[in-house]
């Protein structure tokens, strides 16, 4: 999770401290935290959009290109 999207400012938040640990997985994106999103009130233009709509594109990639 990458933080809440503050609809005030428009701007991404941290929502947790960053990682100390690093990972050996690839990272597929990083989806902001709305709660807008769960009352389907999301923007479709909106940052959290975006960030899934960029993640399954990944995810689609990836399971495409694998043997």
């Amino acid at each position: 999770m990458a933080g809440y999207h503050c609809h005030g400012c428009g701007e991404v938040r941290p929502l947790f401290p960053e990682p100390t640990v690093e990972l050996s997985a690839p990272s597929l994106g990083s989806i902001p935290f709305d709660p807008a999103l769960a009352g389907g009130d999301a923007a479709p233009g909106g940052a959290t959009v975006q960030a899934i709509a960029a993640a399954a594109h990944r995810i689609l990639t990836s399971l495409e290109s694998d043997p």
